[in-house]
């Protein structure tokens, strides 16, 4: 799921949009994308509380400027029931990170547990990613 979806979107239905960003192809494009909102989120259903070790987080590397720029300071936070969240990581960092050029965010989580995992933006932006990666 994610929070909205827009023009640019593959779909019109948050859902299905999201579906892009685990669909096990990366590509440097994006694969989905929430309209410019405050907080954009994106997050995927583990199906049942899991250990988690890494999150490898491919941003787009298809356009400049604006493309992977814009999830420069992403954030990523677990939830076991869906309500309560935990931010485990928040980049701080002005320069994009990479993705389909060999060179993705990897987030060692060090196997902690969570059934929903949600990435997101601190600000007022849209949120458009190649492929997320949970192991």
């Amino acid at each position: 799921m994610q929070s909205s979806t827009c023009c640019a979107s593959w779909h019109d239905d948050p859902g299905l949009d999201a579906a892009g960003g685990n669909n096990g192809m990366v590509t440097g494009y994006y694969s989905f994308c929430t309209g410019i909102e405050e907080q954009p989120w994106w997050m995927v259903d583990l199906g049942k509380i899991t250990a988690i070790e890494e999150i490898v987080v491919y941003n787009r590397v298809d356009t400049t400027p604006n493309g992977a720029e814009r999830s420069a300071h992403l954030r990523v936070s677990l939830s076991q029931d869906g309500y309560a969240w935990e931010t485990i990581f928040a980049r701080e960092d002005d320069a994009p990170f990479g993705g389909a050029d060999g060179n993705p965010l990897r987030i060692d989580v060090d196997g902690r547990s969570a059934r929903w995992v949600k990435l997101s933006l601190p600000s007022v932006n849209l949120l458009c990613l190649d492929e997320v990666e949970v192991y």
